[in-house]
Formats: structure tokens, sequence, C-alpha cells
């Protein structure tokens, strides 16, 4: 059966290419007390598993901006996030690791280039396998992964000039409502340059935790 499911993948036609293949690092180095991010056992029971998240970004010529400068402002505001968000950069060390280890390793940043257009991607279901290429090494919330990366990006350049920013969450070490306050966190930084004027929630709220 494994055979003749990465024949079918060998089979399907790709509409991307991907052009470059990156780890971004926090701005700072994580405290050496911060170093080892214990998961629960609630943690535990979605191992190998990711939540994706896709954003599609039209052609905005009012900006004034790049594709390529648009990538590097994600980089950098991405990098800057990530000391807040540090064990996002780390590594699970196992397949059943109970713990992240927060080593500064990065999260796997993609760039692609796609031959569609994005408002065809758009109207697409979501069991649509052609959206699985948006994903970094199509990392979804249908496979199972030996991945030890707890965060991945890919950004979608599409040829009519817009984007699709693509970002899958290890199930292991957050769920839908981490994902969304760390994108708001990271486009906070992208688009001010700071989140001075934000305030920043935890990645996990250990007083919650201990209610139930």
């Amino acid at each position: 059966m494994t055979m003749i499911w990465k024949l079918l993948r060998l089979g399907r036609r790709q509409l991307h290419t991907i052009i470059s293949r990156e780890t971004i690092k926090p701005s700072s180095p994580t405290p050496s007390h911060l170093h080892t991010y214990n998961l629960s056992e609630m943690d535990l029971i979605n191992q190998n598993s990711y939540t994706p998240l896709l954003l599609f970004y039209p052609n905005n010529r009012n900006f004034g901006l790049t594709s390529e400068q648009k990538a590097t402002i994600l980089k950098k505001s991405l990098s800057h996030s990530l000391t807040q968000y540090y064990p996002f950069a780390g590594r699970f060390t196992a397949p059943a690791s109970t713990y992240v280890e927060c080593n500064d390793e990065g999260v796997l940043f993609l760039e692609a280039r796609n031959d569609g257009k994005l408002d065809t991607f758009q109207h697409k279901s979501l069991d649509d396998e052609s959206l699985e290429q948006l994903f970094a090494d199509e990392l979804v919330f249908s496979k199972s992964t030996s991945s030890t990366n707890p965060v991945a990006v890919q950004l979608n350049h599409f040829s009519c000039g817009g984007l699709g920013l693509a970002v899958s969450l290890s199930r292991t070490i957050g769920d839908g409502c981490t994902l969304g306050s760390f994108l708001s966190y990271w486009a906070s930084v992208a688009r001010y340059g700071s989140t001075a004027h934000k305030k920043v929630l935890s990645l996990v709220e250990k007083r919650l935790l201990n209610a139930f």
C-alpha cells in the first residue's frame, strides 16, 4: 500500500517549484533556563500530526513592495517573533518525546513558485490534494509524520503576483488558538516592526491547565 501511495504521488502533477529552503532562527538566543519545554499528557495524545493554516494575499500594487521584499519582511519578523515563541524554533528529540528541546535551530521556511493563480486555489475544497503542495513538506492535519519541527512555513508565490502563506503547527505543542495567537503576534511585528502596542499572550497559560 505504501508503494502504491508513492507511485500515485509521483504521478500527480506538480504545480509548484521549491526555490528556497532555509531555517529562520530567533533574533536573540533563548536563555539557558528555558532550553527544555515540557509537554503535558494532553499534548502527547496528538503526536505526529499538524494543524495547517493557509492565508491568501492578493497582489496589492498599492504597497509598492515586490514579492522578494515581502518575503524578507516575513522572515525578519518571524525571527523576532520566535524570541517570544521560542519552543517553535526548537526540536522534538524523538517521535515520542515528552519535551521540546529549545535549541534555537529555527523554523523551517520554504519558498515556492506556483504556476497557478491565487483565485483558483481559493475555491478548492479542503480535501483537494493540490492544496497540500502549498505546505512545507506537505505537513497537514491528515498526515502522520516523523518530522521533528514544531512549526513549518511555506511562502507560495503565484503567477498573478499573489501570495499564499501556509503554516503548519505540530498538534503536540499547540492547537488552533495557539496558532492564531502566534500569527497575530507575527503579523504585528511584520506590520509595525514591534509589538510594543500589543499585549503578548504566553504560549501556554499554566493556570488554565491547573484548573482541569
